[in-house]
């Protein structure tokens, strides 16, 4: 490799560094440190005609213990029975709907960064497929807060594929001439 070449290299990784650590800086934000809900079972503002075994929520990072799942019916009385179960980035709990009506779902996890994370969802239980027209779902799953990746994640893809990248070039770069434009080493191409 000839100086300006390792030159032209080192200049290449240093800006795919540049980029990458910039955009690791950028997702590390506050906002993005702690669990967001990305869905609930049944989904928040669903209607169902199916009472429902469980509650689930799906964060876009793990959460742990101490989870509180609270369930409440339309005359306020509490519906969730036995332990909150927490699996990864999922936290359960079962239920025993019963009576038509608004179901709040109120509850508090801990990120994976162990700060507290609480908010709430509702869903409404209307048996016998007396939904009304425009707002029945076919089933329990619905999106809560958007679904998909954290913008942090998004951001953290993005900078491995900038490094993998960056490297796949340098390691091109490397060979003798390159491997776009390759010469015998002296700067004349070989002959055909």
């Amino acid at each position: 490799m000839t100086q300006r070449a390792a030159r032209v290299a080192a200049a290449l990784l240093a800006a795919v560094l540049a980029v990458t650590g910039g955009l690791a800086v950028l997702g590390a934000t506050p906002a993005s440190a702690h669990a967001h809900l990305v869905r609930a079972v049944p989904g928040d503002g669903a209607t169902v005609t199916t009472a429902p075994a469980r509650v689930r929520l799906v964060f876009d990072e793990n959460v742990r213990t101490p989870a509180a799942l609270v369930v409440t019916g339309p005359s306020g009385i509490r519906v969730e029975q036995g332990q909150v179960q927490v699996l990864d980035n999922t936290a359960s709990v079962r239920v025993h709907v019963m009576a038509a009506g608004r179901y709040t779902v109120a509850f508090r996890v801990v990120s994976a960064d162990g700060h507290p994370v609480s908010a709430q969802t509702s869903f409404r239980f209307t048996p016998g497929g007396s939904a009304l027209p425009g707002t029945t779902h076919a089933g329990h799953e619905a999106a809560a807060d958007g679904g998909g990746f954290s913008r942090g994640r998004v951001i953290g893809i993005v900078a491995g594929a900038g490094l993998i990248a960056g490297l796949a070039l340098l390691t091109v770069r490397r060979f003798p001439g390159g491997l776009v434009n390759p010469t015998n080493g002296v700067g004349r191409r070989d002959p055909p």
